[in-house]
């Protein structure tokens, strides 16, 4: 029913943490996992321990054309990217039947970010959800899509998050108000290299 991908790059402890919350709450998910680190083989040999594919990019093509290879590759109704140093605090089932019920095509996920590594303070909400603002609509740096509208886009110089809300933030992505189904603790490392977060 649903996919889960995202691309990885040494972090192989973060990485470690990331499959085992997503199994802890989902057996039978389809994880999908773009292999960029320079350490490639060691990388390969954590995601062996578990049941998830792996997509051997190497060198790194970097994080945008790491996600248009995952995206191509998609074959579940629905999809969810993730980042490798994520924790799911829950099961994403809800969110999943909010979709479903409501004919929503990209449904925002709400997610607890903390940053490590600047001063920057996310406004929150009442759960302590991260809450962005563009455009006067709340956005989520994640969110669960419909895989036939999401193999539309091919991301170029924005994020996926970013595009995404800029192709079809106006009428076609809602954010689902409730309590954390993640929590993104970001710290600097060589990926956020040159980068405000």
């Amino acid at each position: 029913m649903i996919e889960i991908f995202f691309p990885t790059k040494d972090r192989n402890s973060e990485l470690r943490k990331c499959i085992e919350s997503i199994l802890n709450y989902h057996t039978d998910i389809k994880v999908t996992i773009a292999n960029c680190s320079n350490d490639y083989e060691e990388t390969s040999k954590i995601l062996r321990d578990y049941p998830v594919k792996e997509v051997l990019l190497n060198p790194d093509p970097g994080m945008n054309e790491s996600f248009n290879v995952l995206i191509s590759q998609l074959s579940q109704p629905l999809s969810l990217w993730l980042s490798d140093d994520v924790v799911l605090k829950r099961p994403l089932d809800t969110a999943i039947d909010y979709l479903n019920s409501n004919q929503i095509d990209i449904l925002g996920i709400p997610f607890i970010d903390n940053i490590h590594y600047t001063d920057i303070n996310w406004p929150v909400d009442q759960y302590g959800c991260a809450n962005w603002i563009e455009n006067g609509r709340r956005v989520g740096h994640f969110a669960i899509c419909k895989t036939d509208i999401l193999k539309t886009v091919t991301l170029q110089r924005e994020t996926i998050d970013t595009q995404i809300f800029i192709l079809f933030g106006r009428n076609r992505y809602e954010f689902f108000e409730s309590e954390a189904f993640i929590v993104h603790d970001r710290y600097m490392d060589e990926t956020r290299k040159n980068r405000k977060i």
